[in-house]
Parts: structure tokens; sequence; C-alpha cells
């Protein structure tokens, strides 16, 4: 087991906090325990956890304690113990700043709050040290200690021996040739001295000592240098290094750092009329994405129609921000009409467009409405728009557009329980591989699991999605990590295992609460409404699953809402409410219409219709039902289904099956490694023994 510690949360920035979340989101399928310490204030990390521990106030004898143990070589009198514990009101770090402004100055001096600790602390300085603390304020709260002494120089102020003696409880080193400041309250107070005009020229002169320390080699450190810059207000530097910095931060896969640099250039912009609106809106566009990494999906919104109304006057140009901007509204937010609507008018104003360039857009448009289609179960429009997709991609190379293309192919032939057509997820990984796009290699990843899964390889689709996980989380994707994590979830439930699959699942819907992504927070959902059903907890199996339906009728095509009403419908035959899960399949069927026949759902509806007449004691003619229903369970895919289905014949027949039929669910339950079969809780003794049988 690991352990991971990481504290002063509330100190870290974008870039910081989305490296945290990727580690939590690894976290949960390791042996790893990773304990986040932060303050009740805004801002900073703020970790979905699993278990969160609120501090309240330290209680006045362990306060005691910890002054006797800090004065232990020279005791305070017992009346100063008592106004300390009762200035810190419970804080220790405030209680242990007390301590040492009572030893050193006297009760007279004690500080109202920690602020002024610091801030105390600071005055009491020498003037030429405070001076060099506030020029190292401007650097950080961690910097090279040649850096300081460079800025020194140019300021004509000695780093001697005396001064670093002066400021030794302040600046504490760290590892060799670098310091940091002990609290980061030390360095804000340090820093919060300065006026404004002072810290404009101090992040000025540690850009041009950082520029010429860098010579030739200045872009490597164009991180730092985008953020002096920019507190400079030296907009052109700003502009330069703030895109070199995003571009690294790219590199690297940390959309935190991307976007803050990012923002730092749009800002530069603002000043610098000069710039093209080519160079304006690319810098909104790529800011767009680094804030749909981050989850921001009304900022990500924001960003491209503001790179599109720079470009407005150029057709291609403001039709690719379009379409970025209709997969946030769609895929994210789930305004599948809205986004349809912004993709059909940036079709319609490419209307007279020709050339190779033009192609390429209305093409990735097409893949673009092929996806919120699927979205909607829309699952004929989909096949229609890929095949067109495919057909205008091939010629001029569209790689990108064809990946799509095959990976939206095989998800809609999934649904429509095509299984041995749906070979199209592989050809989509080999061309996500040679584009290098490792976001989308982790999906490819996932979706070969997800076939695996209907191909009756559960154990090689938990394998698939947990390397899809690794590599999303290599690449910065923490929703990609939780909807792996989301699919190990539906495995564990499928197989039985109830506990793992609702830990699975309650973390997978937390990421994507937090990050304000609706259409797999209702993915999520779902299956945990299935799973907490099972586990016998009926009121929120109930709400869960019928606020699902409700949110997919709004949005959705026949086949949406279909698999949430036969969990729900399982829901109440769990509860003993066959004839309610009876209405339920009824609604289904009549909303999906022909668009039912032969696919998973429809299985399942089948599946539980048969679990709630049985329920009800209604045997007549299950046996033929179930023998319907097996070869399009088989077809289907739906092997979970198919196993509960043969269970339930061996218990409704009393035994009396035939022996292929044995044969095939003994193998299938340890092929699949089902352990339970909490679906059929009613129907089953605790023994496993039928309680419904022919006599």
């Amino acid at each position: 087991t690991l352990l991971v510690l990481m504290e002063d949360a509330h100190w870290f920035d974008e870039a910081s906090s989305g490296l945290v979340e990727r580690l939590l989101m690894g976290a949960s399928s390791r042996s790893w325990l990773v304990i986040v310490t932060r303050r009740p204030v805004a801002g900073g990390l703020h970790p979905r956890a699993d278990v969160t521990i609120d501090l309240g106030p330290l209680p006045d004898e362990p306060a005691q304690e910890l002054i006797d143990a800090a004065t232990a070589a020279a005791p305070l009198r017992p009346h100063e113990n008592g106004v300390i514990v009762a200035r810190a009101g419970g804080n220790p770090l405030f209680l242990e700043e007390l301590v040492r402004v009572a030893r050193s100055s006297g009760l007279e001096s004690l500080p109202e709050s920690l602020d002024a600790v610091a801030n105390t602390d600071i005055d009491t300085l020498a003037p030429l040290a405070r001076n060099v603390l506030r020029h190292a304020a401007v650097l950080g709260h961690s910097f090279e200690e040649q850096l300081l002494a460079d800025v020194l120089e140019h300021e004509r102020l000695d780093f001697d021996e005396s001064v670093r003696r002066d400021l030794a409880d302040y600046l504490v080193g760290v590892v060799e040739g670098r310091l940091q400041f002990r609290h980061g309250l030390l360095r804000e107070a340090a820093y919060e001295g300065l006026a404004y005009k002072r810290r404009r020229e101090l992040h000025s002169l540690a850009g041009r000592v950082i520029e010429e320390r860098a010579g030739f080699e200045a872009e490597a450190q164009a991180d730092a240098l985008s953020l002096h810059f920019s507190r400079a207000q030296e907009w052109d530097k700003t502009w330069r290094y703030s895109r070199l910095a995003a571009k690294l931060a790219q590199q690297m896969f940390a959309p935190g750092e991307t976007a803050l640099h990012l923002e730092r250039a749009v800002e530069a912009a603002r000043s610098l009329p000069g710039l093209s609106a080519a160079e304006v809106a690319s810098v909104w566009r790529e800011l767009g994405d680094a804030r749909l990494w981050l989850g921001y999906y009304d900022q990500s919104e924001h960003a491209y129609r503001r790179a599109a109304s720079i470009v407005v006057e150029d057709p291609l140009a403001w039709a690719r921000n379009m379409e970025k901007r209709a997969r946030v509204v769609g895929e994210f937010e789930r305004r599948y009409r809205s986004s349809i609507r912004l993709l059909h008018h940036a079709l319609a104003r490419l209307e007279g467009e020709t050339g190779s360039e033009a192609d390429a857009v209305k093409v990735q448009l097409l893949a673009r409405e092929a996806e919120i289609r699927a979205r909607q179960g829309r699952y004929g429009d989909v096949l229609s728009l890929c095949s067109q997709v495919i057909e205008r991609a091939q010629p001029i190379g569209e790689q990108r557009a064809i990946g799509q293309a095959y990976t939206l192919t095989g998800e809609a032939l999934l649904f429509l329980g095509r299984i041995e057509e749906a070979k199209q997820f592989a050809l989509a990984l080999e061309i996500f591989e040679a584009l290098g796009d490792r976001p989308a290699i982790g999906a490819a990843l996932r979706n070969l699991g997800v076939l695996a899964h209907f191909e009756c390889r559960w154990d090689d689709a938990v394998g698939l999605f947990r390397r899809s996980a690794e590599v999303a989380l290599a690449s910065g994707d923490i929703a990609g990590a939780a909807i792996s994590e989301m699919n190990v979830g539906e495995v564990y439930g499928n197989q039985g295992r109830l506990e793992e699959a609702e830990a699975s699942l309650r973390r997978a819907r937390r990421t994507f609460e937090g990050l304000g992504y609706a259409t797999l927070e209702l993915a999520a959902v779902i299956q945990l409404g299935r799973v907490v059903a099972e586990l016998g907890s009926d009121a929120e199996a109930v709400a869960l699953l019928s606020g699902a339906i409700e949110m997919e009728d709004a949005t959705g095509g026949p086949l949406a809402g279909i698999e949430a009403r036969g969990f729900l419908a399982e829901a109440h035959v769990l509860a003993d409410r066959p004839a309610a899960a009876l209405e339920v399949v009824a609604s289904a069927r009549a909303r999906a219409g022909a668009a039912l026949e032969g696919t998973p759902a429809g299985v399942l509806l089948d599946r539980v219709e048969v679990s709630a007449l049985a329920a009800m004691g209604e045997r007549e003619g299950l046996v033929e039902r179930i023998d319907r229903a097996l070869p399009l369970a088989r077809a289907a895919g739906t092997y979970l289904d198919l196993v509960l289905l043969l269970v339930l014949r061996s218990s409704i027949a009393g035994g009396a099956e035939p022996p292929e039929l044995v044969d095939e669910r003994e193998r299938l339950i340890d092929q699949l490694g089902i352990v339970a079969f909490p679906a059929l809780r009613p129907l089953l003794s605790e023994k496993g023994s039928p309680l419904v049988t022919d006599g």
C-alpha cells in the first residue's frame, strides 16, 4: 500500500489541482491511500473524496498540551497559557505562532490573527532583510537561491550572511540551491506589502534576469516568464511566452497549466491591436480545449463562441469553432437539439464553399452530428451519417473523422444488437495510434473493452478498461478514466460483486458530477440505480432511475430511457411490486416500438417481464417465453440476461431442462465469473433452490 500526503491544498494552482485529480482517479483502482489537507476557504484544490473529515477547533486541553511541549525548556506562566489558548481559538498554527511571539516579545505583542502574525514578524525585521524578503516574495513560494541573488544584484542589494541569518526563520532550504518560504502566509504578507507599481517593476526585473540567465534557451523558462511579464503588464512578452508555455504544457498533457497560460495570452491580446484575428482566435480555441479537459464546460463553450466571433468573416475558421461549441453543448451539457442546430447552421453556411479544406470541415461537422445522434439513441441515423463521413473523408485523407465514424458505427451496432458486425473499434484504434491522439487511444481501448463484454470475455473487458484508464490519466483525461471506472463497475454488477460495483459507480458518478458532465453522470446513475436496487436500497434506486428516465425522455430518441426503465422494472420486482414492473415494461415497449426489436434493451425487458410474471405466480407459458428470448439474448450478446433467463428456466421448470441448456448455463457462469444472482433474489430461496416451481 502506498500513502500519498498532500498538505495545504487550498494553495494549489490549477496545474497542481489537475495533477492531483488525475492521481486520485488512478488511486481508485490501486492500493493507494491519498490524504489531502486544506482549509475551509475558497480556491485551490477541492478533491472529490471518498471520506471527508472536517476538523473543528482544537479543544483547550490538547492546546495546553501543545504549549507545554513547545515550552518545556522554559515554561510560560499559567495565565499566559490561558491567554494564548483563548487567542488561538482552536487553530494549531496560530497557537504555535502565538507561543513564539509570547516567548520573544511578551503577551502585550500578541497579534489578533495569523495575517497579523506574519505582518508583525516582517515588520520586526531590519530594513535590508525586509526588503530582501519582499523581493523573494515576487519570485514565488519556492525559487532558486542564485536567481534571488541575481535579482538583488540588479537592485544593488546585498544577500550576505547577516541577511541570511535574519531571514533564517522565513526562508528555508528544501534542496541544494533552492529556498522556499517557511509558510505561505509569510510569502503572501511580504508580497502584499509591496505597492502595485513596485510589484510590476520587480516582476519585470525578475523576467529580464531569467531571460539573461537563460540566453538562447529562454523558451525553456516560458512558464516563469509568462507569469512575470503578465504581472509586469508587458503585454508583448506576455503574449509570446504565454503561448510558448501553453504549447509546452499541452505536450505534457497538463490542461490546467495550459489554460492558465492561455488566459494570460488572451489578456495580453486585448492590449496588442496589431495581432491578426486568426492568431487571437486560435488562442481562444485552444483555451476552449483546455477548459473542456478540466470540466469547465460553460467556460469552454464561451471560449469557442469568442473564437468564432473573432473569425466570423472566415467561414471555414468560424465553422471549426462552431463544431467545437456544438460538441460541448451536446456531449457534455445534453442540449442535443441546440447542438444539432449549431451543426446544421455551420453546414448551411459552408454550402457554397469548395476545396479539400472545406470538405474536411464539412466531414467533421457530420461526424459530430453522428455523435450527438448517438447520445439521442437514434442509431439508425448514426449509421447513415457515419457511412457518409467515411465515404467523404477517405478521398481527402481526413483520418480523424474516419476514426470517429468507425467508433460511432461500432457503438450503434452494439446497441442495435448486431454484434457480429461491430468490428470497427480496432480500426479506430489503429487510426488514433497513427495520429498519436492519446485521449482517443484511451477511448478506443475502452470501446474494445465494451466489445469484449458483449463477446462474453468479461475478464478481457476489465483488463481493457484498466488499460484505457491508465492511458486516459496519463493524457489528463479525467472524464475518460472515470468512464472506464464506470465500465468496471458495470461488469462487477453483472458478476454479482455488488459492493465493489457500488464503490466504482459512486466514484465515477462523483467525478462526472464534479466535472458537470451531464451525459456520463446520467449513464453512471442508471448503472448505480440497478446496483443499489439489488443491494436492497429500494427508495434510492427508484429515485435514481425515475430521475434518469425523466431526463432521457426530455432529450432522447425512441431507445433513450429504455435501459433505465428495464432496471426500474427490475427494482419493482425486487421490492415485491411485480405488477408495477409489468406496467413499466409495457410503457417501455410502447415508447420504443419497432426500434426495440433485437436490441439488448429488448432482451432486458423480456427477462424482467418473465421475472415479474414468475413473482406473481403466473407460470403458464413462461418456459416458452424464455425459450423465445434465449436466441435473442445470444444474438445481442447480453450474456447476463442469457444466464439469468437460463437460471429462471431451471427454477420454473423445477430442474426438468435439456442437458445442453444446463451445460450452457454452467459454462457461462464459470466463464463470466458470476458469483451471485441478486436480480433473482425474490425467486430463489436462501439456499439457491427454486421458490417458483411447477408443483
